[in-house]
């Protein structure tokens, strides 16, 4: 039972984004968006190994492509963006214990752009970006790790071709 407790239910999760919209074949660890990211996931019928899983995120990014790592800042936003995610798929577990899951899933995602700081205009910007969220993670009793990869669908840019975005997120998260 107790196992069963801990697999469902809700997630906190804190972390970090990376944002990658420009051709140019630099890693998008080495050349990329930052930002911080909050988020919820809601694990639906987790009692058996493959599931429905629903989030929500906020992440609040770099407009400014930065270098990693001597560049990045993520915490000092001055020109920049508030990014609303939410996800919707499906779960499965891998390896199931008592203590310890290993998850894989596949979820369709819909990114907004909430809000704009500094020289940053909404007019440059699609204020709707779809995409697939893979996620890879792990949960150790009562943690979550998790190191999402989502390639989008549309363009990040309004007025530029080829600016499908390629978003990472690293989470560590709490669950319930």
């Amino acid at each position: 039972m107790t196992a069963r407790a801990q697999s469902g239910g809700v997630v906190l999760k804190t972390g970090l984004i990376w944002n990658d919209f420009l051709r140019d074949d630099i890693s998008i660890l080495k050349l990329s968006q930052t930002g911080t990211v909050l988020g919820v996931e809601v694990r639906l019928g987790a009692e058996e190994n493959t599931y429905f899983k629903l989030g929500g995120y906020y992440a609040k990014m770099h407009m400014d492509v930065q270098s990693h790592p001597k560049e990045t800042q993520f915490f000092k936003v001055k020109n920049g963006f508030d990014l609303l995610k939410a996800t919707c798929g499906v779960e499965t577990r891998l390896i199931a214990t008592r203590n310890f899951n290993w998850r894989l899933s596949a979820s369709g995602a819909f990114s907004f752009i909430a809000g704009v700081k500094g020289n940053v205009k909404f007019e440059d910007l699609n204020s709707g970006i779809f995409g697939v969220h893979f996620n890879n993670g792990v949960d150790i009793s009562l943690l979550s790790v998790d190191l999402s990869l989502e390639p989008g669908l549309t363009d990040f840019m309004k007025n530029v071709k080829d600016t499908r975005p390629v978003m990472m997120m690293v989470t560590l998260g709490f669950h319930f």
